[in-house]
């Protein structure tokens, strides 16, 4: 996934380390233009964030899952909703 994210950076005009880019996902991504730069670094950014995420998205993450999100139909008693 670090190739890749090295690869979207250079895509966007971003300077690479020599090794780093892949040149098939280059080749995959075209010509560069506005939209495709734009798109590239929208790829790049929610990767990037989905491998390093923040601190406060980590605590969020730790969180318990509400019960009535596990269980979905029922009251927070345990209740059948009717």
């Amino acid at each position: 996934m670090e190739t890749a994210i090295e690869t979207l950076r250079f895509f966007c005009g971003e300077r690479a380390s020599e090794g780093s880019v892949d040149d098939a996902l280059l080749a995959m991504l075209g010509t560069a233009s506005d939209e495709r730069r734009w798109l590239a670094a929208s790829l790049h950014k929610t990767i990037r964030l989905q491998l390093d995420p923040p601190i406060d998205m980590r605590a969020l993450s730790a969180m318990t899952t509400p019960q009535w999100l596990e269980h979905p139909g029922r009251t927070t008693t345990g209740l059948p909703i009717s």
